[in-house]
């Protein structure tokens, strides 16, 4: 999809304040629901073989065992490098158990929306207003939620995001371009498939404008944190006994999940993966007195009719003011049209290109940005057209309203639950319970 001329979003200029006191305060009372949403019910967390695994052996790391080079074994290729298990060491230490371990990962969800919205208030006023209605919105999105409660090396992610985009913004310094060099390579080590969310950032920077890089100091950052690749690499070509990459597949290109999955999710939609056959049950919700109101199903409606206006606004604004394929994909007088475009077609191409299986987990690096896209889209409006502008927040509203409904209304759900029917599987509230009372569980 096409970006907007990033010369549109100095519209914002003529717009009345955005930053009030009213505007805080209401983004700390979204905050306040986030923070309790990620930590709510934390015994009733996801806990399959993946999770059983990190908690066990990032409680172990340098205790009872040695730091591995390696990581999680995969079903669909070799073990991941180590440090998709090393991210969890320092948490584990800290921890009692995996719900501990869950708590820690949602506070560093937590962390990394405090560092977006400090970010924010850095960035032209132009664009300030886009950021923060990204952290509204993933502050309540069910899947943010979801994997900010989540003991899995992806979801170790977003503070690390977070951080990478303030590096890049300012990559024509040492230090940041170091950093950069240095977050993108831990990134793709925590989960080979961020690999090419990191490479889509290289390729955005020299296509947008190579010569305003400091090059060296990237090269140097990415060189050193990419060392502990060659123990990995050797154990993996040696020793390791896992299978193979999946095998590519040309139909893939035209199965189009990376862009369906870009414009649903931010939108609320995606809980349908880890629900399985429990999906129509949630949607029947809240069920009165044996009649089910489908209260759920109209969340997801009213998220839809939203996303729907928004796309529809953005197609006519890119229709009436486009200049063109460059300035669409390589913005140069906005920082938050670029992060976009180099997120969806530089991550999304690269990753379609391979035509290995995109799974939903891939998404998860790019969660952030592609709710900014919705915020992106949502308030490109004509130069003093402020009754768009004002119906660009209604919508916004609207979404992290129906966003944390929706949110509050999954984490009920598995709470009364516990067995889910879906990739979820059953909480670990229920697996204690049918457990040994030695509390080998909690080991």
């Amino acid at each position: 999809m096409p970006l907007l001329p990033a010369t549109s979003v100095a519209d914002d200029l003529d717009r009345p304040r955005f930053a009030s006191g009213k505007v805080w305060l209401a983004l700390a009372l979204v905050f306040a629901a986030g923070i309790l949403l990620r930590l709510i019910w934390l015994e009733d967390i996801e806990y399959k073989g993946d999770e059983a695994w990190t908690w066990l052996h990032a409680s172990a790391a340098g205790r009872t065992e040695p730091f591995s080079w390696v990581g999680m074994p995969t079903s669909a290729g070799p073990e991941n490098p180590g440090m998709s298990l090393w991210v969890f060491v320092p948490l584990a230490w800290l921890s009692d158990g995996p719900v501990d371990l869950a708590r820690g990962i949602a506070c560093l969800g937590m962390a990394s929306l405090g560092v977006w919205v400090w970010f924010a208030c850095r960035l032209p006023a132009a664009e300030r207003e886009m950021w923060l209605w990204a952290a509204a919105l993933s502050a309540v999105n069910p899947l943010t939620v979801v994997h900010h409660r989540k003991i899995w090396p992806n979801c170790m992610f977003p503070l690390l995001v977070s951080l990478f985009l303030m590096c890049w913004q300012r990559r024509e310094r040492r230090l940041p371009a170091f950093f950069w060099g240095v977050l993108g390579a831990c990134l793709a080590q925590i989960n080979l498939s961020a690999g090419f969310f990191s490479l889509s950032f290289v390729v955005w920077a020299c296509l947008a404008n190579r010569r305003s890089v400091a090059w060296a100091s990237w090269f140097a950052g990415s060189g050193l944190a990419s060392l502990p690749l060659i123990p990995w690499y050797h154990y993996v070509s040696t020793v390791s006994r896992q299978p193979r990459v999946s095998t590519p597949k040309w139909a893939r290109l035209f199965e189009f999940k990376f862009p369906i999955r870009w414009l649903t999710e931010p939108l609320g939609f995606g809980l349908d993966h880890g629900l399985g056959d429990d999906w129509v049950d949630f949607l029947r919700q809240p069920v009165v007195e044996g009649t089910a109101t489908w209260f759920v199903a109209l969340l997801h409606f009213v998220a839809l009719a939203a996303g729907v206006v928004i796309g529809w606004n953005w197609l006519k604004k890119w229709r009436a003011t486009s200049r063109g394929w460059r300035s669409s994909l390589f913005p140069t007088d906005s920082y938050t049209a670029l992060v976009c475009s180099a997120a969806f077609w530089g991550y999304g191409v690269l990753l379609t290109l391979t035509c290995l299986p995109m799974h939903r987990h891939y998404m998860i690096v790019a969660y952030p940005i592609a709710l900014l896209w919705v915020a992106y889209a949502a308030l490109q409006i004509h130069r003093g057209d402020l009754p768009a502008l004002a119906l660009s927040r209604k919508l916004l509203t609207g979404l992290v309203v129906v966003e944390l409904l929706l949110s509050a209304s999954f984490l009920s759900y598995v709470h009364l639950k516990r067995d889910i029917h879906g990739d979820y599987g059953v909480a670990l509230s229920a697996q204690r319970l049918a457990a040994p009372a030695d509390g080998s569980m909690n080991r």
